[in-house]
């Protein structure tokens, strides 16, 4: 966590420059006229939880999770599908691809049907 001192003017302008993305921004007013400012930074590509200490599944595509529930983001590695894209396409999805959240195939291999090509 790093925290900011200056006049509000100051401060959003230094926040809006640093280059960084913010997880959590806690704002501190006082009367003075000085306030102050404590961000923690946003996880890198791949890491999510407090402190950015968590590995994302590695069966979210290209390692994209949720920076702080660890939930994958985009898609699922081939032949998975879920939340956590934990749980098994049907043997008999083509090529085992069938939709991120259903699990419902996206096409059958030769003699299966239905959304599970069962």
């Amino acid at each position: 966590m790093q925290c900011f001192s200056w006049n509000l003017p100051i401060l959003s302008k230094l926040l809006l420059s640093s280059g960084h993305t913010w997880r959590t921004l806690r704002l501190y007013l006082s009367c003075s006229p000085y306030s102050y400012i404590c961000c923690v930074p946003d996880c890198n590509i791949g890491r999510f939880g407090q402190n950015c200490s968590n590995v994302c599944p590695r069966n979210c595509q290209n390692g994209l999770c949720d920076r702080i529930t660890g939930a994958c983001l985009s898609w699922c590695n081939q032949g998975l599908f879920g939340e956590n894209c934990t749980e098994a396409c049907s043997i008999n999805c083509r090529s085992q691809i069938c939709d991120r959240i259903t699990g419902d195939c996206v096409s059958c291999t030769e003699r299966f049907a239905g959304l599970k090509c069962q």
